[in-house]
Order: C-alpha cells, then structure tokens, then sequence
C-alpha cells in the first residue's frame, strides 16, 4: 500500500470491516494508503457477503427488523481434503476430542467477528455482547466419505453459532451448520 499499489484480498476476513482492527493495526493500514495514495478492500463469499452485506442490503426493503438469523449448510461429504475436514474440523473424531477450529472461544477475533459487527453498526443496533456456541452430532453408522471415514459413534456434524446479544436476546444470529 505504501509503495503505491492497491490491494484487494480475500485472505484475511477480519479486515473486511477494519472497525473491528486494533488501533496500531488500523494506523498502520490507514497510514500506509495515505503514504502510497492507494485503497485497500477486503472481501470473500463468507465473510464478506453471505453473512454480511446481504443482510445489510436485504434489511433495506424492512419495515421492521426484530431478529436476523442467518444459516449456512455446508455438505462436507464431497470434499476431498481430511486435513481440513478430519484433522481440524473434526469430522470423524470422537465428540469429546476439541479439533483445532474449536480452540476459537469467542467470537471477538473470529472469522466472522467483523460480520457480526459489521450488520449491527449498518443496522445502528448496539451489541451488549457477542456469544459462540458449538454442537456436534454423531453418527449411529459408519460412513465412507470422499475425504475419508467417519466411524459410528464420532463427529459426523457440527453447528458454530455466533449471537449478537441486545438486553440479553440474541438479535444478529450466524449458524454454519
């Protein structure tokens, strides 16, 4: 940015609403376009779009909005990768095992911090807090997949819920499943 050229990553999800950065994160990123004259956009399908601008433009043709709850399905079956969907999102691992994208806590720092953040300013509606959950299911049969084998009795689903919370109702609400 610095040396004069513009940047437009899907790389980083944070920054696509670099309100959420920390202070020295956003003096550096602001400081480095005002040196270089340039721009810097973040974007990606999710996040980026689907739990982020697409609600915020949809919210538009509202009268009324009490609640927005968002879901996305995501059939692990064909992919073909078990270092992502075995080794860290722990498909096929039994229940009690924490895979590595369960080490997230929170929701602040998130993937889909800058989300959740991102409607609830477009909206004007102050968040009281933010919340993360997680459920697993398994399976009662052994399943061969393309990625590889989930044996019964382990993680066959999952959903990661992120909750905007206003006066203690969860009012933005994110589900991967």
């Amino acid at each position: 940015l610095a040396s004069g050229k513009n940047v437009v990553s899907t790389a980083v999800s944070t920054h696509i609403y670099p309100a959420i950065l920390d202070d020295e994160t956003l003096e550096r990123l602001e400081g480095a376009c005002l040196e270089g004259k340039t721009s810097f956009h973040s974007s990606g399908i999710n996040p980026g779009f689907a739990l982020d601008v697409l609600p915020i433009t949809l919210s538009s043709i509202a009268g009324r909005i009490d609640r927005i709850h968002l879901t996305e399905l995501v059939d692990m079956s064909g992919y073909t990768s078990g270092a992502i969907v075995h080794d860290f999102i722990g498909m096929g691992m039994p229940p009690e095992i924490d895979a590595p994208m369960d080490l997230e806590k929170e929701v602040r720092g998130s993937s889909f911090h800058a989300s959740l953040q991102l409607v609830a300013d477009a909206l004007r509606t102050p968040l009281s807090e933010m919340r993360l959950l997680r459920e697993k299911a398994v399976t009662d049969v052994d399943l061969n997949l393309a990625w590889g084998r989930v044996p019964a009795g382990t993680t066959a689903a999952r959903r990661t819920r992120y909750e905007g919370i206003v006066a203690g109702e969860p009012r933005i609400l994110f589900d991967i499943v």
